[in-house]
């Protein structure tokens, strides 16, 4: 009997732990909507001026696609839209450029780990660009002292 009641305890706590298995787990839908940049790492050779900061701006659409809007320049006199295509896997998110990049025969990749989503609040950390260079040399892995990270605020 003691040794029966040890088995059910052991299935039921299996059955308990593997619910929190997808914990990690981030949908497209989850990230829908538009985000502003509130906070960005300016350590290193990070390539966006300080105005960037409460300008910038992700809107993540439900079809895919992702439009960046930015201020930029040394003078902050510059400003621009790319239109990138976007998803995410796990705690993953990939954004594309079809024929961005130093080779415009080639997509620009970058991919970001998803370390916080909220309702209201999106942390992000680069750890991966491909800038589309045909000769594989413009792949990186972002060591992880030169990661950057960016935290989004939700505007709608």
């Amino acid at each position: 009997m003691k040794k029966t009641f040890l088995i059910f305890l052991a299935i039921i706590s299996l059955g308990c732990s593997s619910t929190d298995d997808n914990s990690n787990t981030v949908n497209n839908s989850d990230i829908l909507g538009k985000w502003v940049i509130t906070q960005l790492d300016f350590d290193g050779n990070y390539s966006f001026p300080e105005c960037a900061v409460n300008n910038n701006t992700y809107e993540f659409m439900d079809n895919g696609d992702l439009i960046y809007k930015y201020i930029t320049g040394s003078s902050c006199n510059q400003t621009g839209t790319n239109n990138y295509e976007y998803n995410v896997e796990g705690s993953v998110m990939t954004k594309i450029e079809p024929n961005g990049g130093f080779n415009p025969e080639n997509d620009y990749i970058e991919k970001y780990n998803i370390k916080e989503l909220t309702q209201t609040k999106l942390v992000l950390e680069a750890y991966y660009v491909d800038e589309g260079l045909d000769n594989g040399g413009g792949i990186i892995n972002i060591p992880q002292e030169d990661r950057r990270e960016e935290i989004w605020e939700r505007i709608n």
